[in-house]
């Protein structure tokens, strides 16, 4: 006998969001759920003997159903560790207290504030953005600067969860929590905005997908007027370059990040539970879509991957070899390099995963 772990449900004109006991979310078809749902006691245990063996597989490493014999429920995601660092009151208060920043009226405060900021240090913000100073930055980092960046990258970081958890926490009314994660031994931060895929409404969806981009678009300026007025023209650049980098990576959606999910609720996409998609030849045009929107990101990933490479060997041949000087930025390509290949690593092994399910929709449920 099994347990069924479906705790809450959100039913759309096609497809039904589930959340199961064990905090995960899935997009069901319709007439599945309905059958699934048909076949729960009143004591909560679901008679299996009508589910043919793949379905029942796939809906018991999914956590919808649990085996009573095999009670384990754990929210932990394979390949991830991850370690809350803001949650509770604190979370939820911090979100409330940003909640106008979402504001129509707030971004254009902002805007006018930061236009009229420009306009009035014009000729000495011009210093830090032409070509010179720019070269000047690149080819005199030193590695004092790179801690600069590391601690910017890891604030901005910070600001980019923050910025997602308000969002979420605006239109759900829920704030679960921010921390720190490991991603496939690639350290970097998270925001728990599970409830999203609850939404029905998809610019809601899409608003607290791109509100991470939003606040660190937002947190640009202040930081170039922050060294600015300590007299460093050098950092700004850095930071620069460290934001469009950033927004690249987010924007397409060459894997699962933020480009990922805003891409797939602005057009709607749907992946049920178990579903295959390796037939590509079947996919509607808006996913195909979504393919073609990713060869920027892709190309984007191999061109820093490669440049990293370079930089690797060049950082080899320094310590081993002594004849080349290794500078401050091959250090941060070989980083992003290292990140990139992992990434890359990630996205293999799930397409060799999913080269082993067979799609619940390939399947039906045997009739009594």
């Amino acid at each position: 006998m099994y347990k069924y772990n479906l705790i809450s449900h959100v039913e759309h004109p096609d497809y039904v969001v589930v959340k199961t006991a064990n905090g995960r979310y899935y997009e069901l078809p319709k007439p599945f759920f309905t059958k699934i749902n048909s076949l729960v006691r009143k004591d909560g245990l679901i008679d299996v003997k009508n589910i043919t063996p793949t379905i029942l597989n796939t809906l018991t490493q999914k956590g919808i159903i649990t085996d009573l014999v095999d009670d384990n429920i754990s929210r932990n995601i394979k390949f991830h560790w991850r370690k809350a660092i803001m949650q509770g009151p604190v979370l939820a208060n911090l979100c409330k207290a940003l909640a106008p920043m979402l504001s129509l009226w707030f971004l254009v405060a902002f805007v006018a504030i930061i236009t009229a900021t420009t306009m009035l240090f014009s000729n000495e913000l011009s210093s830090i953005y032409n070509h010179e100073n720019f070269n000047y930055a690149i080819y005199n980092i030193s590695f004092t600067d790179m801690y600069v960046l590391m601690l910017f990258i890891f604030v901005s970081g910070i600001i980019h969860e923050i910025g997602h958890a308000v969002a979420h926490q605006k239109y759900t009314g829920t704030s679960y929590e921010i921390g720190f994660c490991i991603n496939y031994i690639v350290p970097s931060f998270y925001a728990d905005v599970s409830d999203t895929i609850m939404l029905k409404d998809k610019f809601k969806k899409v608003i607290i997908g791109l509100s991470g981009m939003y606040f660190q678009v937002l947190t640009y300026p202040v930081a170039v007027l922050l060294f600015f007025s300590l007299g460093d023209i050098k950092t700004p650049v850095f930071i620069s370059i460290i934001v469009i980098l950033q927004l690249l990576f987010n924007v397409f959606p060459s894997m699962r990040n933020d480009g990922y999910w805003i891409y797939h609720d602005l057009f709607n996409i749907k992946k049920f539970a178990g579903e295959s998609t390796l037939n590509k030849n079947k996919l509607p045009m808006k996913e195909k879509l979504l393919y073609l929107l990713a060869i920027p990101g892709i190309v984007y990933m191999i061109f820093i991957t490669f440049n990293g490479i370079k930089s690797l060997v060049t950082i080899y041949q320094s310590e081993m070899i002594g004849h080349v000087a290794a500078q401050p930025f091959d250090y941060i390509r070989a980083i992003l390099a290292f990140i990139y290949l992992t990434f890359v690593t990630k996205i293999s092994l799930q397409f060799i995963k999913n080269r082993k399910i067979k799609g619940i929709n390939h399947d039906k449920i045997t009739q009594n």
